[in-house]
């Protein structure tokens, strides 16, 4: 499991609020965090969703089944009863998987990528994550209080991942 030090989370740029005293303060004595570690920080979910998705951090596998999981989830909230029929049979369609070409080809992709394209499916998951914690509010009154429950959510999702036996029949 991808783990950092104070240096190494510095070296990732994160964002300003996020100073050598402030990490060493959330490190709190420890040389590295793993991102499981990372997830119990006293931080908010944005920040962690942010961590979650720099590069390596999840393995391609499990970036592709949180990926799912939250592409899923705003499928199912906001295109399955939208009102629009072509967007709602789309919808239906990648749900029960016959629209699923691209997202297969994706996670191929995603497994045969080097280290450049891994830091850019890491910046990818950051924009799908985003966009679903944006497209979750954008039909809810109480825009900012829905990006936090989905954000939770997504780090849940990669809790779950994370402690899950791991397959060996896949």
């Amino acid at each position: 499991m991808r783990s950092w030090t104070i240096d190494e989370m510095l070296a990732e740029r994160p964002c300003k609020e996020y100073t050598r005293e402030r990490i060493t303060e959330l490190w709190a004595g420890r040389e590295r965090l793993t991102l499981l570690e990372v997830l119990d920080l006293p931080i908010s979910a944005k920040d962690i969703v942010w961590v979650i998705c720099r590069n390596n951090a999840l393995t391609p596998e499990q970036q592709a089944e949180w990926l799912e999981r939250i592409v899923t989830r705003a499928i199912r909230n906001h295109a399955l009863n939208c009102g629009i029929p072509t967007v709602e049979a789309w919808a239906q369609n990648w749900l029960d998987g016959t629209d699923r070409r691209s997202t297969a080809e994706a996670a191929r992709a995603a497994r045969a990528a080097e280290a450049a394209r891994a830091a850019e499916a890491a910046r990818a998951a950051w924009a799908a994550a985003t966009w679903a914690a944006e497209a979750w509010a954008a039909a809810r009154a109480e825009k900012a209080a829905t990006i936090v429950t989905e954000r939770e959510r997504q780090v849940q999702d990669c809790r779950e991942i994370l402690t899950q036996e791991p397959n060996h029949d896949r």
